[in-house]
């Protein structure tokens, strides 16, 4: 992650406070018989200083929920969501005076690791992956409209094989929104059956958005290489179509990868997410707990 002037100021506020925290935790230890716990007065202040972080914190989804709400800025609320979780590593070990409790503190603390792992492979993953899909995806489109994109690609290229070949005998399906064209059949040329099997057998299942694309077609030299091949056995006068349909299957791979690196990108949201809403569930229940009893 590239440090600014303000994630470095947020940086060096969480190692001063964490340098505090660790003082007054070894001043606590050197000058009493008992390390500070949850049922200590230091120990609560760890826990009620741990639980507001974890409030503000758990207040970042309700933040991007609302965008019209004025209460600060978006990039301040995510960076104070990255940095002050970071303290909770500190006071949660404070407050536990380094003891793992019983089987709930147990609990709590598991899933604490998992959600600051998720959330650390969050921040390598927003890092990494918009650059990757800058580099490999140069036919990049608005995420929710690749469907509606490959859809269409598979649409207008069949109309095109269809007025070099005839009727495919198979349903050309028009994307939503779009006006069905009126095929022009051609003349068939010679070897034109030869072309009708081979972009029904092994181009077109590629092309729909439901099917996952073939792993023939999952790399820009493995595209080539199938297409090269494939001039070998079709007649000359239909290279200019395999031309046009080695663009059309890097399209799609693109979009397909651009789907793929987007799931990735916040596909992570769906562990990091709930497992935070538990932790601050759970979290509330040793709280309660502990005064009660």
């Amino acid at each position: 992650m590239i440090i600014d002037r303000t994630h470095a100021r947020w940086c060096y506020f969480v190692l001063i406070f964490t340098g505090l925290l660790a003082l007054s935790y070894l001043i606590y230890v050197h000058t009493s018989m008992v390390p500070p716990t949850g049922g200590t007065i230091l120990g609560l202040i760890y826990g009620i200083l741990a639980f507001l972080i974890m409030a503000f914190v758990s207040l970042l989804g309700a933040r991007k929920k609302v965008p019209a709400w004025r209460i600060g800025r978006a990039t301040t609320w995510l960076k104070g969501h990255l940095w002050l979780s970071l303290l909770l590593i500190p006071l949660l070990l404070f407050h536990s005076g380094f003891k793992s409790g019983g089987p709930l503190t147990v609990v709590i603390w598991m899933i604490f690791a998992i959600v600051m792992a998720s959330g650390l492979l969050g921040i390598i993953l927003q890092q990494m992956l918009p650059r990757l899909m800058t580099e490999q995806v140069r036919m990049e489109t608005i995420y929710d409209q690749i469907d509606h994109v490959l859809q269409q690609v598979r649409y207008e290229t069949d109309i095109q094989i269809t007025q070099l070949v005839g009727p495919l005998g198979v349903e050309l399906i028009v994307p939503e929104g779009a006006t069905a064209a009126k095929i022009k059949e051609g003349i068939p040329q010679p070897g034109s059956e030869q072309l009708k099997k081979f972009y029904l057998d092994r181009v077109r299942p590629s092309l729909d958005p439901a099917v996952p694309v073939d792993a023939t077609f999952n790399s820009a030299t493995k595209i080539n290489t199938f297409f090269e091949e494939a001039r070998l056995v079709l007649p000359p006068n239909f290279h200019a179509t395999l031309d046009t349909l080695r663009d059309v299957m890097e399209e799609c791979r693109q979009l397909e990868r651009q789907k793929t690196l987007h799931h990735w990108l916040h596909g992570w949201l769906f562990c990091h997410v709930p497992l935070s809403v538990l932790l601050m569930v759970l979290t509330l229940i040793h709280i309660v707990t502990a005064l009660w009893y």
